[in-house]
C-alpha cells in the first residue's frame, strides 16, 4: 500500500504536466486562429506557463531543492513572470515589452549559469549565432527598424547568450537530460524571437505571426517544464570551493541529492 502511495505521488506532477501542455496547446492555436481580443488570449496563454512554473516549484520545494537547484528554479519562475508581463505589455506598447522580455531572458542566462558556471565556449556559441543574426538584420532589404534598430540588436545579443549558453550545457558530461529539455525551450524561444522580429519589422504576414506564436507559447511552457527535471534529475556535481558561503552551497546541494535519493 505504502509503495502504491509514493508511485501515486510520483505520477501526480507528470500528469499536471502534460494536462498544462494540453491546455497550453489549445491555447496557442486560440491565439493564432481567434479573433478575439489579445488582451484575454494572450493572459490565458501566458498565464498557462506561470502556472505551470509555480506548479513545478511547489514540487521542487516538497522535493527539498537547495542551492544551485533552488537558485536556478526561483530564477526562472522570475524569468516566466517576466515574459508575462512583455508578452501583454507588446500589444501596445512594442519598447516596453520588449524591455520586460529582456530582462526576463536575462533571469533565464543567469539561472542557466547557476547550474553549471559560465565557460568560454559559452560566449563561443553565443558570438556565432549572435553574427549569423546580425547578417540577416543587415542585409535583408525587407525590414524596416527605423529608430528601433539599436534595440532589435540588443536583444538578439540577450537570446544569442541565452541560445549559446544552453547549447553549451548540453556538450557537458552530465545532466544531459535536463540540459537538453532547457536547450530545447531556449532554442524554440530563439526561433519565435526571430519570427516575431520578421513579423513585427517586415509586413506583419500572417505566416510568421503563426510561426512566433507557435514556438514561444511551447518554449516558456518548456522552460517551466525544466524545473520539474531540475528538481527531479539533476546532480549536483560537487566542486573545489574555498570561502564558507561556497562551501555551504555544496553542502546544501548535497543534501537535496541525498534527499531526491531517498524519497
Amino acid at each position: 500500500m505504502e509503495n502504491n502511495a509514493v508511485a501515486k505521488m510520483e505520477k501526480t506532477p507528470i500528469i499536471i504536466n502534460a494536462l498544462f501542455a494540453i491546455l497550453m496547446l489549445i491555447a496557442t492555436i486560440v491565439c493564432i486562429a481567434c479573433s478575439i481580443s489579445n488582451y484575454i488570449t494572450k493572459s490565458i496563454a501566458s498565464g498557462l506557463f506561470v502556472f505551470a512554473g509555480g506548479f513545478n516549484l511547489f514540487y521542487a520545494v516538497r522535493e527539498k531543492a537547495r542551492g544551485r537547484k533552488l537558485a536556478f528554479i526561483v530564477l526562472m519562475l522570475i524569468g516566466l513572470g517576466l515574459a508575462f508581463c512583455g508578452d501583454i505589455l507588446l500589444i501596445d506598447n512594442l519598447i516596453l515589452g520588449a524591455a520586460f522580455f529582456a530582462v526576463g531572458q536575462i533571469m533565464f542566462i543567469a539561472a542557466f549559469v547557476t547550474l553549471s558556471g559560465f565557460r568560454v565556449r559559452d560566449a563561443v556559441i553565443a558570438i556565432f549565432i549572435f553574427i549569423a543574426v546580425y547578417l540577416l538584420i543587415n542585409f535583408y532589404d525587407g525590414f524596416g527598424f527605423g529608430r528601433l534598430k539599436t534595440l532589435v540588436v540588443i536583444l538578439n545579443i540577450i537570446i544569442s547568450l541565452m541560445l549559446g549558453k544552453a547549447l553549451s550545457n548540453v556538450i557537458s558530461q552530465n545532466n544531459r537530460l535536463v540540459y537538453a529539455l532547457i536547450a530545447i525551450g531556449a532554442g524554440l524561444l530563439f526561433v519565435s524571437d526571430i519570427m516575431q522580429i520578421v513579423y513585427l519589422f517586415a509586413g506583419r504576414a500572417f505566416m510568421f505571426k503563426c510561426l512566433y506564436l507557435s514556438t514561444y507559447y511551447p518554449s516558456e511552457f518548456v522552460l517551466a517544464l525544466s524545473i520539474f527535471f531540475t528538481a527531479k534529475y539533476f546532480i549536483v556535481q560537487p566542486k573545489m570551493l574555498s570561502s564558507k558561503a561556497n562551501t555551504q552551497n555544496k553542502n546544501e546541494d548535497l543534501e537535496s541529492n541525498n534527499n531526491n535519493n531517498n524519497n
